[in-house]
């Protein structure tokens, strides 16, 4: 998914390979390597907030115990 945005960031901003870069081209540069992994991280960080694992483990490792033991 990354390479697909990066590619489509820089093309749609006129990106060309081993020519002087245009203003527009230099802005998407930045832009995906600053703004774009921060915005993800930050994405990130809220589905994190919302994902309950601590509240889920003790069922999760008595599941898990359970299973072993019925396998043995």
């Amino acid at each position: 998914m990354g390479g697909v945005v990066t590619g489509f960031l820089l093309s749609m901003n006129g990106y060309v390979a081993n020519h002087a870069q245009t203003p527009q081209a230099l802005n998407a540069i930045e832009m995906n390597f600053v703004w774009v992994p921060l915005i993800g991280f930050g994405i990130g960080l809220i589905l994190m907030h919302f994902y309950k694992f601590d509240k889920m483990q003790p069922k999760i490792e008595a599941d898990l115990k359970a299973r072993h033991e019925a396998a043995d």
